[in-house]
């Protein structure tokens, strides 16, 4: 290959980072992947023998499908770039979509042998066995597989009839209606009365209009490339276009004794599977929670890995389909507090230079409007499209009329500024306009007194995570909107018998802070939810994971790999459940001073980070570390300290 086009093609890639990275903010490790994993097909692609496929696999809304769109188009594969849904159940016209992946590249610019861009959105929905682990009935796309596995298809069967009946329906398009029709005249002009069952000569009949339409046999331009394609046509579409029927019929039966047995080749084809998992990502459920902190949600995505998302497959598909989709599964972090800030300011910015471009006004925002936008917003779970779709609304009539009041006094330059608690946006300090934070009116719905409820309750959650782990919660939060109380989000994980114990404590607390500092009497009915997730935790700590007296796994089942006896069990689940609950409440007595301050302390604040509870707590709780991945070790029980520091 000549150097020169290597060179250019090894730039094309580094542009095309960079302006990749300029556009989808949050996302450079998963860019940096992208391109590398396509960097042998754009540069030699003449050596490519199978298709190179990257699978994209991440949250809504976060950069997934307008990223390959933009990679075809700053390619120059715009043409050469088909784009399918993978929607196994739609119910579409075949008009508006396709029946077979084949079909669709073979209606595509892209020809067999060369180098084109195919993206599959929408993987998840392709499913091929359902929650029973059944097969499940599938209308299009069959041949993916076939594609998957080499980039080559089987003698297309499909396309090939379709071309049939279409010619069939041309030559005996209502030929039985017209047939009866000439036989009824043929009598009538005879004198003879018409019988249904009566018979001219019917092969002639089919033979005269059969010569009629091939003499008046036509094609669109858009059937010829389709025949072209399909029948692999070596004459230009011109000539096919003036084709008799005769000479398709010719075609048709050329392909199948020459041609019919070679596979159709689309093995250099760069493939895009693009989807959202919700085995993988847990927290894509969370649709309604703006009030998680981005960057809890960033975290928790970050552990993902292709394991994860291997196992997220298996629900969906069987193993050897899983296999067709190979190892190169790039996995897209939630985006983080930093990108949603970046991805507002950006936004934003291009508002404000269409206004100065189109009034000549130059707008400046607040810092206080870019944290509105934010706090009013961002559902980390749902990624870009609800910011973007609150941006464009506080720039639509809003500052509409601001700009209004700039032109009519004449004001060249407006500094926009915001009045959270009045809901106004306010120019150059004096004209406001009135806007719509519905979320912060949500938030600031409760009463002081429920909040103080929710404040001791959540910080019996915290201090007891914090006196048994050893590190604080994640996040501590009350005011909240997606949640009828509050949280405590933890970061630590069960993985011995100690740690499900300790866990059992922390989700007891809150009831037992409540109890203590506001007596039985005014203990709130919301602790019945943590009362369900400690029992459930209780029952699986007794009656699978081995921890009880009993050594096999009981649950009801029918098919005999487990104990059926689940009712021995009760009583030993609700000794446990007493005795951490005494635990918990003799050590909520012990640090009763060190709840009280805390929940005074998140009373005032509303929310508080885990940075933020170490350096409050730090010299208060014992032993207490900050959240790193180095002290999870320390957490979890040294178990390499301890089997090193044996004897044999």
């Amino acid at each position: 290959m000549d150097k020169k086009i290597l060179r250019k093609r090894r730039n094309d890639l580094e542009k095309l980072k960079k302006k990749l990275k300029s556009r989808f903010f949050g996302i450079d490790e998963p860019i940096d992947k992208i391109v590398d994993s396509l960097k042998t097909w754009y540069l030699m692609p003449e050596i490519i023998t199978r298709p190179v496929i990257i699978n994209l696999w991440g949250l809504t809304g976060v950069g997934k499908t307008a990223l390959v769109r933009m990679i075809a188009e700053e390619l120059n594969f715009g043409e050469k770039f088909v784009e399918i849904q993978m929607d196994g159940f739609s119910a579409k016209s075949p008009l508006f979509g396709y029946v077979s992946i084949c079909e669709g590249l073979r209606d595509s610019a892209i020809e067999e042998g060369q180098p084109g861009i195919l993206l599959l959105d929408e993987f998840q929905r392709y499913r091929t066995i359902d929650d029973q682990d059944e097969d499940v009935k599938l209308e299009r796309f069959q041949d993916v597989w076939m594609l998957l596995s080499d980039g080559k298809f089987s003698n297309d069967v499909t396309s090939l009839s379709t071309i049939e009946h279409e010619l069939a329906d041309i030559i005996y398009e209502k030929d039985e209606a017209r047939y009866r029709k000439k036989v009824a005249e043929d009598k009538k002009k005879n004198g003879e009365e018409y019988d249904n069952d009566d018979l001219l000569d019917r092969r002639q009949f089919e033979e005269d209009n059969y010569k009629k339409y091939n003499r008046e046999f036509k094609i669109s331009p858009w059937q010829a490339n389709r025949y072209k394609k399909i029948l692999r046509l070596a004459d230009p579409l011109e000539k096919i276009m003036r084709y008799t029927m005769d000479e398709i019929l010719n075609s048709i039966k050329t392909y199948k004794e020459d041609i019919g047995n070679k596979p159709i080749d689309y093995s250099r084809l760069l493939v895009f599977v693009c989807g959202n998992l919700d085995e993988a990502y847990q927290m894509s459920d969370s649709v309604e929670d703006i009030d998680t902190d981005a960057d809890i949600f960033y975290k928790y995505s970050i552990k993902i890995n292709v394991t994860t998302v291997k196992n997220a497959l298996r629900n969906r598909f069987k193993p050897e389909q899983i296999s067709r989709l190979g190892n190169n599964h790039i996995i897209y972090p939630s985006l983080n507090r930093k990108a949603y800030e970046k991805i507002i300011k950006v936004s934003c910015a291009e508002y404000l230079r269409e206004i100065e471009k189109r009034t000549g006004i130059k707008c400046t925002l607040n810092d206080d409007v870019y944290a509105a936008i934010y706090s009013n917003s961002v559902y980390p779970a749902q990624g870009t499209r609800p910011v973007l779709s609150s941006i464009h609304k506080l720039f639509g009539t809003p500052l509409s009329d601001g700009v209004l009041w700039a032109l009519e006094n004449d004001t060249k330059q407006i500094t926009i500024g915001i009045n959270v608690e009045l809901q106004k946006l306010i120019f150059n300090d004096g004209f406001e306009v009135s806007i719509d934070l519905y979320i912060n009116q949500l938030r600031q719905k409760h009463s002081i007194d429920f909040k103080a409820l929710v404040s001791v309750h959540e910080s019996g959650h915290a201090l007891v995570n914090s006196l048994l782990f050893k590190v604080p919660p994640l996040e501590i939060a009350i005011n909240l909107v997606s949640y009828a109380k509050g949280w405590v989000i933890p970061d630590s994980d069960m993985v011995n018998k100690e740690m499900v114990e300790n866990r059992i404590c922390v989700i007891l607390a809150g009831t037992i802070a409540e109890r203590i500092i506001f007596g039985e009497s005014k203990r709130s009915t919301g602790c019945s939810n943590d009362l369900s997730q400690a029992t459930l935790l209780a029952s699986n700590y007794i009656r699978t994971m081995g921890f009880s007296k009993n050594l096999g796994y009981i649950a009801r089942s029918q098919e005999g790999h487990y104990i059926d006896d689940v009712i021995k069990t009760d009583n030993e689940i609700e000794t446990l459940l007493k005795n951490l609950e005494a635990v918990t409440e003799k050590l909520l007595r012990q640090y009763k001073e060190l709840l009280l301050d805390m929940s005074k302390h998140i009373l005032s604040v509303g929310k508080m980070s885990h940075d933020e509870f170490y350096i409050r707590y730090k010299n208060k709780i014992e032993g207490l570390l900050p959240v790193s991945e180095e002290n999870k070790n320390i957490i979890m029980g040294n178990y390499y300290k301890i089997l090193m520091g044996m004897n044999n």
